[in-house]
C-alpha cells in the first residue's frame, strides 16, 4: 500500500513539474490541447469540444421554425451519395429548396438540436459580422484600415492593411497555417489563454498586404477582434442582435472564448444543421430574409465573386467547375454550408471527416455533394 501511495505522489509531482515547465516556457496550451484531444479518444480538434471551452452564448431571440416542403420525406439520396456521407462520418445532411426543408438526415446519435463545432464556417460568419457593422455604422467601409480598430498591430506594412485584406485572405500575414503540429500557431491559438496578445506578439504584418493569396486563419481572428473593438461589445453579444436573431435561429449558438472573453472567430461557432441552414437562406436570398434586407445584397454579391483566388471571395469559398457556380462556408472537418443559387437550394452537410483532394482546392466529399445534386437535379 505504501509503494502504490508513493507511486501516486511521484507520478502527481511529475505532472506537475511538466505543466510547471510547460507554463514557464509559454506553452501551456498544450496541457489543454492534450486534455481536449488524445485524453478524449482524438488525435485532433474534434466537433464536440465545445464541452472543454469556454463559450459565450449567441442568443436566438426570435425563433422561427423551418417550413417543410411536400417533397420532405420523398426526396432520397444516390446511393453514390450515401456511400459517401456515410465513409466520410457525416452525422448530419439537410436540403432547404425555395425556403423550404426537402430532406433531413442524422447518423451516430446526432439530431437536428444536436451541437457541432463549426470550425471554420466561422470564417465566414465572422465576415458577415463585419458587414453589419459597417450597415450599423460602427465601421465605415471594408477599406478601413485595421489599425485603426487595433492599434497595437505590429510590422512595416501594419499601418496599410485593411478589413477586405483579412477578409480576402490576401493579408500576407507572418501566420503559418499549419494543423498537425502541436507547436504551430494554429494550435497556440485554439488552445492558447489569450488570443489577442499571442496574435499581437507573434503575428504581424512583414510583406504587402493586398497582392496574393493565402489562407490564414489568424486574418480572420484579427478580423474578428477588429469587429469586437469596433462595436465595443462582445462579438458574440453582437453576433446575436446583428446576425443570429434576424435570421430567425431557433437556438442558442455558443462560440469558444480564451481564458480572457475572446471569441476564437476564426472557427468554434456552435450550432445545429437546421440554425446553420438560416445562413445558407440569408445568402441565397442575397441577404434579405423575412422580408427584411439583413445583409446588402451588394455584398452577397461580392462574396460570391473570386478576389485574388479563383477558389476564394471575401470570405466564401467559391466553386465554378462544372458549370454549376456555387459557393459556400467551409470547416476543416467536412463542415459545409452550401449555396446552389440556380436551382434556390442550399444543402448542409456536418461530420467528423473531409476527404482532401491533391488535385483540386475542394476536398472530394464535398465535390460529390455537388455532383451528385447536379446528376440528380434535386
Amino acid at each position: 500500500m505504501k509503494k502504490i501511495t508513493r507511486f501516486f505522489i511521484y507520478l502527481l509531482g511529475t505532472i506537475g513539474i511538466i505543466a510547471l515547465g510547460l507554463k514557464l516556457t509559454g506553452n501551456g496550451y498544450l496541457l489543454k490541447g492534450v486534455w481536449a484531444t488524445y485524453l478524449h479518444g482524438h488525435n485532433t480538434a474534434s466537433i464536440d469540444d465545445m464541452r472543454f471551452f469556454e463559450t459565450g452564448r449567441v442568443k436566438a431571440n426570435n425563433p422561427l421554425s423551418w417550413e417543410e416542403d411536400s417533397l420532405m420525406g420523398k426526396v432520397e439520396l444516390s446511393k453514390k451519395l450515401r456511400e459517401s456521407l456515410e465513409s466520410s462520418e457525416s452525422v448530419a445532411f439537410l436540403a432547404v429548396k425555395r425556403g423550404k426543408l426537402i430532406f433531413e438526415e442524422y447518423w451516430d446519435g446526432y439530431s437536428d438540436s444536436s451541437y457541432s463545432n463549426s470550425f471554420s464556417m466561422a470564417k465566414s460568419i465572422t465576415t458577415l459580422l463585419t458587414q453589419r457593422a459597417i450597415q450599423q455604422g460602427y465601421i465605415n467601409s471594408w477599406d478601413d484600415k485595421v489599425i485603426k480598430y487595433l492599434p497595437n498591430l505590429k510590422g512595416p506594412y501594419a499601418s496599410q492593411i485593411t478589413l477586405r485584406h483579412l477578409a480576402t485572405m490576401t493579408a500576407n500575414l507572418t501566420w503559418k497555417e499549419k494543423y498537425k503540429s502541436p507547436f504551430a500557431i494554429t494550435a497556440k491559438t485554439y488552445f492558447g489563454e489569450d488570443v489577442q496578445n499571442l496574435l499581437y506578439s507573434e503575428v504581424t504584418v512583414d510583406s504587402v498586404p493586398g497582392e496574393i493569396y493565402t489562407y490564414q486563419s489568424g486574418a480572420t481572428e484579427y478580423l474578428g477582434m477588429a469587429v469586437q473593438a469596433a462595436v465595443k461589445k462582445p462579438i458574440y453579444e453582437f453576433a446575436s442582435e446583428a446576425l443570429w436573431s434576424p435570421i430567425g435561429a431557433e437556438n442558442d449558438a455558443y462560440w469558444h472564448l480564451d481564458d480572457h472573453g475572446m471569441a476564437l472567430t476564426f472557427c468554434c461557432f456552435n450550432s445545429n444543421a437546421r440554425d446553420f441552414a438560416k445562413l445558407g437562406g440569408l445568402m441565397i436570398n442575397y441577404g434579405k430574409l423575412h422580408g427584411v434586407q439583413i445583409i446588402d445584397s451588394a455584398f452577397v454579391a461580392e462574396a460570391q465573386r473570386p478576389y485574388k483566388s479563383p477558389y476564394y471571395g471575401c470570405g466564401f469559398w467559391i466553386d465554378h467547375e462544372g458549370g454549376e457556380g456555387v459557393y459556400y462556408f467551409r470547416g476543416v472537418l467536412g463542415q459545409y454550408i452550401i449555396i446552389f443559387p440556380k436551382r434556390d437550394l442550399v444543402v448542409v452537410r456536418l461530420g467528423k471527416k473531409r476527404v482532401f483532394d491533391p488535385n483540386s482546392p475542394h476536398p472530394s466529399d464535398f465535390r460529390k455533394i455537388v455532383e451528385e445534386i447536379k446528376n440528380n437535379n434535386w
